[in-house]
């Protein structure tokens, strides 16, 4: 599992209520593409003041890293990402991120745990593809099955893994 700021885990994954937000975002910038690296990671936020304290601190921070953007540039941005997250949410909110940080990072993934483990969407799907042809209690005739909550904390484990393959480029 990806190691997360005291803000944005749970020492039990068990307690994490189904609304707990789960973020997935990729090193896009021209130097991780070449090595043929994604720089790939994951955070599970408890609640949205959570994901707009990491989005505004520790992911801007791999942004201004990646585009080496002085003071004022972070600054700016911080700004636009705080006025973003007030009046935005869910994939709007990672869209106009990702239209901010065209080529350095990009998010694939921002939703709640329930939504990762039961609803469909591209980058849940193809996860829980994943998580079921390595699971013996997947279904052969629905490979996207909705993943019980109760075994949320399996899907997480296999996240990593998910996201080195690199299963989730395409979308």
């Amino acid at each position: 599992m990806a190691l997360l700021p005291p803000h944005c885990r749970s020492t039990n994954l068990n307690e994490l209520p189904p609304m707990s937000l789960v973020l997935c975002h990729i090193d896009d910038s021209f130097s991780h593409t070449m090595l043929l690296e994604r720089g790939s990671q994951y955070q599970l936020l408890d609640d949205e003041e959570a994901l707009l304290h990491y989005l505004t601190e520790d992911y801007l921070g791999m942004v201004a890293h990646a585009g080496e953007l002085d003071e004022d540039q972070q600054e700016s941005a911080r700004e636009r990402f705080i006025q973003l997250g007030q009046f935005m949410e869910g994939q709007a909110l990672a869209d106009a991120l990702n239209d901010l940080t065209v080529g350095l990072r990009r998010i694939v993934y921002l939703d709640s745990l329930d939504a990762l483990c039961e609803q469909s969407s591209p980058f849940a799907d193809a996860l829980r593809r994943f998580f079921w042809e390595q699971d013996e209690d997947g279904d052969e005739d629905d490979p996207i099955a909705p993943v019980p909550m109760d075994r949320a904390d399996d899907l997480l484990a296999v996240l990593d893994e998910f996201l080195v393959d690199g299963e989730y480029r395409h979308i």
